[in-house]
């Protein structure tokens, strides 16, 4: 299959024209017209990343971190990320990332949709913000619980009070900032990449700060495996996306 019927079907899901205009989603690295029988798909595009798809045999990387998020100041194969750029080029790989178009169409709703809710939906005014009700009334003990099993945590950090949970907000990724446009009725909000000012707010405004990390954005990976499969005649498998920080 080429590599530019793939881009189309990701697209299709993640549409570039939704993402943020900072972010630099879309084709990273590789010839689109590139024949492709097997695709990996994770969380970061880092030198373990690559590495692992070069040795698994795969011609397509797709990721939600782009590899090309900061600028380049130059192609120096002496350097960090011009010795990245040579290998991929060095052993054909094409490399695709949807980031803030991701974030904006699914990344939330899964977030969402992997813990006990009745319903949810975009906010209105960010609809990278996705609101769930609860399909019952959790304690936050409970919560915070039913959170760190859904995703698989073993460690997260929470700031603020509140004795009874019906209804919360959730941006994966670094969304702190959102604190102060929150809706008013909003029990809980779930992000990471929190600040000591983040978790100030939630206790002086009455609101539950959960912090899951950065790394709970590692869902798309099977969710995209799982999407993409049923459009790409090709090989697909899960990337090993770890971890940056490691947690005593």
């Amino acid at each position: 299959m080429k590599a530019y019927k793939i881009i189309e079907v990701i697209e299709s899901y993640f549409p570039l024209d939704k993402q943020e205009e900072w972010d630099r989603s879309g084709l990273q690295v590789g010839d689109i017209n590139q024949n492709v029988s097997k695709m990996m798909i994770a969380l970061n595009c880092d030198n373990e990343t690559i590495d692992e798809c070069i040795q698994k045999g795969c011609q397509f990387l797709f990721t939600h971190h782009p590899l090309l998020l900061d600028q380049l100041e130059n192609y120096d194969t002496n350097g960090f990320m011009g010795r990245l750029l040579k290998k991929a080029f060095e052993h054909h790989l094409v490399i695709y990332s949807a980031h803030t178009s991701m974030d904006v169409t699914y990344m939330n709703k899964w977030l969402a949709e992997s813990l006990d809710i009745s319903e949810n939906d975009s906010l209105e005014e960010n609809p990278m913000v996705e609101v769930g009700l609860l399909s019952k009334e959790y304690t936050l003990n409970a919560f915070i619980d039913m959170i760190k099993e859904s995703y698989h945590l073993t460690h997260l950090k929470y700031a603020g009070y509140k004795d009874k949970i019906c209804k919360f907000a959730v941006l994966g990724g670094s969304g702190a900032e959102m604190l102060t446009a929150l809706p008013q009725d909003i029990d809980a909000f779930i992000t990471g990449d929190t600040k000591y000012r983040h978790a100030k707010y939630a206790v002086d405004h009455d609101l539950l700060l959960v912090d899951i990390h950065h790394h709970s954005e590692q869902i798309m990976i099977s969710k995209c495996v799982e999407l993409l499969m049923e459009d790409l005649d090709i090989e697909i498998i899960e990337g090993d996306s770890k971890d940056y920080y490691h947690y005593i």
